[in-house]
């Protein structure tokens, strides 16, 4: 039997998030509250990407047997749609917490986890932090002497 999600009501935590208005002094902040919130929402593993779409049921399956806890809530493991729903809701969140040019932007992105995924790297592509990770893997990462050279670099 597949977990049932409640869905928050995350309306008023919105407003504790701050505008991300293209610094990238505020990004830091943004994507911790906005990472609390859609975790509230219980929406933060299709964000993350850890919880993929579900596929389609065969035509052959005609049988629909929902789970009783159906009605309770969300059942993204069972029905697609609801994937599809939770996803509209975090791209929502999203967006809800953009500055209006940026909302412009990115308002034809989905899923949820490509758009957020193309809004952390916009800010990260350039910081001190991502210079520090890139260099680190590079000096951590190990060759392989039957590989071919390109592909350990394209590890990195």
């Amino acid at each position: 039997m597949a977990t049932v999600r409640q869905i928050q009501n995350v309306a008023n935590l919105i407003s504790s998030i701050q505008v991300l208005d293209g610094k990238e002094s505020v990004f830091p902040t943004w994507r911790s509250r906005l990472d609390d919130v859609l975790g509230f929402q219980n929406t933060l593993d299709i964000v993350k990407g850890t919880l993929t779409c579900p596929k389609e049921a065969s035509k052959t399956e005609s049988s629909h047997t929902w789970s009783v806890e159906y009605t309770k809530g969300y059942s993204p493991s069972e029905i697609t749609t609801d994937w599809d729903a939770l996803s509209d809701l975090a791209c929502y969140t999203i967006r809800l917490t953009l500055l209006n040019p940026l909302a412009q932007r990115y308002r034809k992105v989905k899923p949820a986890s490509r758009l957020y995924s193309t809004i952390v790297n916009v800010y990260e592509k350039n910081t001190r932090a991502r210079r520090m990770r890139l260099q680190e893997a590079f000096w951590n990462a190990r060759h392989n002497p039957n590989e071919v050279i390109a592909l350990w670099i394209g590890q990195i």
